[in-house]
């Protein structure tokens, strides 16, 4: 029996946005069949090597250069442009249940959970990098959790800088509890006297 999940998924390939021939949207004709690209290269080669004699560039004649209108060709439809020829993959939805956040993995993040009816940017403390540029930074959130992130800059360092801020966070709401233990109580205030901060003051250390 197929999974309920899988059928409740839906999955789209025909979400171009901007008008046909747009150098961000699909080729007229979209999608392209290898002998349509193969006959594009070509003719994209011919204009190529017209420009580079434009600029009076002896390409026929250099073993050098003498490949790269079609080297340039080759690239733009079969790597650079390859979008704009190729059918798209296909992009899978799920429903969502009711749950509120996103998972978001890029160039800037490694990985970050983000609840909109909890998160609160301004809550946020970062790890300083290069021209002030943050490494890193956590997140408290109202409920409870908390949101580490890892910018592009980050190194050995932010995570542990990061975590240091949990581990305060957690021994200072532990200590404040009714019926903390009086070794933790005595932990928090050493930690608290040896950075010489208060409870909430997270930011600076």
């Amino acid at each position: 029996m197929e999974n309920i999940e899988n059928k409740r998924r839906k999955k789209y390939n025909d979400i171009e946005c901007v008008p046909v021939g747009f150098a961000n949207g699909v080729a007229g004709d979209f999608p392209l069949s290898a002998e349509q690209k193969e006959a594009m290269i070509e003719e994209a080669a011919e204009h190529f090597g017209r420009f580079l004699t434009a600029l009076k560039c002896d390409w026929q004649n250099d073993p050098n250069s003498m490949e790269t209108p079609r080297r340039v060709a080759k690239a733009y439809v079969n790597d650079l442009w390859k979008g704009r020829y190729s059918p798209f993959t296909e992009i899978t939805s799920f429903p969502s249940d009711g749950y509120d956040g996103i998972i978001t993995i890029d160039k800037n993040h490694t990985s970050e959970i983000v609840d909109f009816t909890t998160f609160d940017e301004t809550k946020a403390l970062y790890q300083t990098g290069k021209g002030n540029d943050p490494r890193g930074s956590i997140t408290f959130m109202n409920d409870g959790r908390a949101v580490i992130s890892l910018f592009m800059d980050e190194d050995l360092s932010t995570a542990l800088h990061e975590f240091g801020h949990l581990y305060w966070k957690a021994m200072t709401d532990i200590a404040a509890l009714p019926n903390a233990s009086e070794a933790i109580v005595n932990d928090v205030k050493t930690m608290r006297a040896w950075v010489d901060a208060s409870v909430d003051d997270l930011t600076s250390h």
